[in-house]
C-alpha cells in the first residue's frame, strides 16, 4: 500500500517539476524579446538613445531619459531642470550651499558679515598681517585708534589733546581774539592781532578802523627851533631840544578820539627858537600828553670863547603807560678873537631827524617834519644875521588791533 502511494508523490513532483521550467522558460523568452522601452530589450530607443558619459533618469513614470553630459569641465547635477530634473548647472552660492565657510578656506567663518564694495571695477584692500579692530562708523573712534573719540566736532573750534582721553576744544570766542598759552594750557584771549596803523601829523578827531578793539598809542611833542643869530661878527644859535615822549595801550574801542599834533618851535633870526608844542590825546577817561621841546639859544659878538645852551628836551610826558623826556638840543660856541662859530645841532627823538649844527655862516638846518626833533641853529662869522632851523612838529602813530 505505502509503495503506491509513493509512487503517487514521485509521479506528482515530476509533473510540478516540468510545469515549473516551462513557466520559467516562457518568462525568459518574454524578457528577452520584450518590446521598448524595456531596458532590458534595447537602450537605442531610450529618450533618443544613450550615448558614452550620459546619465540615465526617470522623466516620467516607467520612462527612461539620457541626460547628455556637459563639455564644460566644472558642471554639477542640480534638480534645475523641467519639472525638477536632474541638470547640469554651476553652484549657486546665494542658495545651493550650506554651512559656513571657514577662514582657511577662503571664507570668514561667521554667518553675519556682509560686505558691499566696487560696483564697477576689480579693487585691492590691503589688510594688516596681525589681529586687528577694523574701525566702524557704529561707534566713534577712540584716541588710542587714532580718533577723537567724538562723533562731532563743534564747527571752527580748535582741538586740544588730552592724553588717552577724548579731545577738548578751544572756542573762537569774539572778533580778533587770538590763540595764548600760559605755559600749560591755551586759551582764546583778546587782541594781539594788528588790524592796521594810521600816522596823525594833523587833525584833531582820530576814527579807529571798523573792527579795532584795542590801539597802541605813541606820540612825540613838537621839537623846539634852533637859535638864530644877529647882524653882529661872531654869532652862534644853539640847537632846539626835541618833543617829550609817551605811549599808552587802550582797550575797549570805541566811537571816535580827539587829540592834538605838538607844533614845530620856530627858527627865529637874531633870536632864541620858539618852542615846540604839546602833543595830546583825549582817550575819553584821560588827556595824555608829550611835552614840546624847547628853542635854542644865541651868541653873539663875544672876543673870549663863549657856549650858549642848547633848548631844553620836553619834560617828562604824563598820564602815559610810559612817558619818556626830550633830548636838549646840542650848544652854540663862539669866538671872536679865533674867528670861530659854531653852532648847535637840534635834540633827536627815537624817529631821528634832528637839524644839524653848522660851522660856516648860515641859516640853521632844520629837522625833518614830524619826527618832534629840534631844529639847528645858524652860524656866522661876520656880522650876517640869519635864522635859525625850525623843529619838526609832534606826531602820534597809532597800531590797531582786532
Amino acid at each position: 500500500m505505502f509503495q503506491n502511494m509513493f509512487g503517487l508523490v514521485s509521479t506528482a513532483n515530476k509533473v510540478f517539476s516540468g510545469l515549473l521550467l516551462f513557466a520559467i522558460s516562457i518568462a525568459i523568452f518574454r524578457y528577452v524579446y520584450a518590446a521598448a522601452p524595456n531596458p532590458g530589450h534595447n537602450f537605442n530607443t531610450i529618450g533618443g538613445g544613450a550615448a558614452q558619459g550620459d546619465i540615465l533618469y526617470g522623466s516620467a513614470a516607467d520612462t527612461i531619459t539620457a541626460l547628455a553630459k556637459d563639455t564644460n569641465a566644472t558642471r554639477y547635477l542640480s534638480n534645475t531642470g523641467a519639472s525638477n530634473n536632474p541638470a547640469w548647472a554651476q553652484i549657486n552660492l546665494t542658495n545651493g550651499v550650506t554651512g559656513i565657510l571657514p577662514g582657511a578656506n577662503g571664507g570668514t567663518g561667521n554667518g553675519f558679515f556682509a560686505v558691499t564694495g566696487p560696483a564697477t571695477a576689480l579693487r585691492t584692500f590691503t589688510f594688516p598681517n596681525a589681529d586687528a579692530t577694523v574701525l566702524t562708523s557704529n561707534a566713534a573712534v577712540t584716541v588710542g585708534q587714532g580718533g577723537t573719540g567724538l562723533t562731532t566736532l563743534t564747527a571752527n573750534n580748535l582741538l586740544i589733546g588730552n592724553g588717552t582721553g577724548n579731545v577738548t576744544f578751544i572756542a573762537p570766542s569774539t572778533d580778533g581774539n587770538i590763540l595764548q598759552s600760559n605755559g600749560t594750557t591755551w586759551s582764546s584771549t583778546g587782541g594781539g592781532v594788528i588790524h592796521g596803523r594810521q600816522t596823525l601829523t594833523s587833525g584833531t578827531t582820530y576814527t579807529p578802523t571798523a573792527g579795532t578793539k584795542e590801539i597802541w598809542i605813541r606820540m612825540w611833542g613838537g621839537g623846539g627851533g634852533g637859535g638864530g643869530c644877529s647882524a653882529v661878527a661872531g654869532c652862534a644859535g644853539a640847537g632846539g631840544g626835541s618833543g617829550g615822549y609817551a605811549e599808552y595801550y587802550l582797550t575797549g574801542v570805541t566811537g571816535t578820539y580827539t587829540y592834538a599834533i605838538g607844533a614845530a618851535g620856530a627858527g627865529n633870526s637874531g633870536a632864541a627858537g620858539g618852542n615846540g608844542g604839546n602833543t595830546t590825546f583825549n582817550t575819553g577817561v584821560t588827556t595824555i600828553t608829550a611835552f614840546g621841546g624847547g628853542g635854542g639859544a644865541f651868541l653873539a659878538g663875544s672876543a673870549a670863547i663863549k657856549f650858549t645852551l642848547g633848548g631844553a628836551g620836553g619834560v617828562i610826558s604824563t598820564n602815559g603807560h610810559v612817558n619818556g623826556a626830550g633830548a636838549p638840543g646840542g650848544n652854540g660856541m663862539t669866538s671872536t678873537v679865533n674867528t670861530v662859530t659854531i653852532s648847535g645841532q637840534g635834540g633827536s627823538t627815537s624817529l631821528g631827524g634832528a637839524g644839524r649844527g653848522r660851522d660856516t655862516t648860515g641859516v640853521g638846518n632844520a629837522a625833518i617834519a614830524n619826527t618832534g626833533s629840534g631844529g639847528g641853529g645858524a652860524a656866522a662869522e661876520a656880522a650876517t644875521a640869519g635864522a635859525g632851523g625850525g623843529g619838526a612838529a609832534g606826531v602820534i602813530i597809532i597800531t590797531e588791533f582786532r
